[in-house]
């Protein structure tokens, strides 16, 4: 498929997959032990592989993905926006931020800002009219 929108897509809908048929069990497993009754101070479940082996037993392996598709169909496009969003300022971040090497700011400006990644260096070196500051990044 290569690089760009359609790769991103479908690799976030893989992983929004991957994500929720891994996630499903534990989710199904947290929800009973959050509802379970308490008999006579005993507790329906002890632990959480109990609740997933019981549920097993009971209801047969594929109980624990109860809700699969509407988790999928909530997480799909989660991981969409996520992976795209992501990928765009990832993209603005390589091309204006670190693209640039110098940034020079004048004294006309009140309030002016200098992304730098955590890599760069920065010097600062006043111009010899003094109506310029020069930050180059090392």
């Amino acid at each position: 498929v290569g690089q760009g929108v359609l790769a991103n897509f479908l690799s976030a809908m893989m992983s929004g997959l991957f994500t929720v048929t891994a996630s499903m069990p534990l989710d199904l497993a947290k929800t009973r032990i959050q509802n379970m009754k308490v008999t006579d101070g005993k507790p329906e479940f002890k632990s959480l592989f109990d609740v997933l082996i019981k549920t097993s037993k009971a209801e047969g392996p594929r109980a624990l993905w109860k809700g699969f598709v509407p988790a999928y169909f909530r997480m799909g496009p989660l991981t969409v926006l996520t992976l795209l969003i992501f990928e765009q300022f990832n993209k603005v971040f390589k091309n204006v931020v670190i693209g640039r090497r110098q940034i020079v700011v004048t004294n006309d400006i009140d309030d002016c800002a200098v992304f730098l990644t955590p890599m760069d260096d920065c010097v600062v070196r006043r111009a010899p009219d003094y109506n310029l500051l020069n930050f180059e990044v090392a």
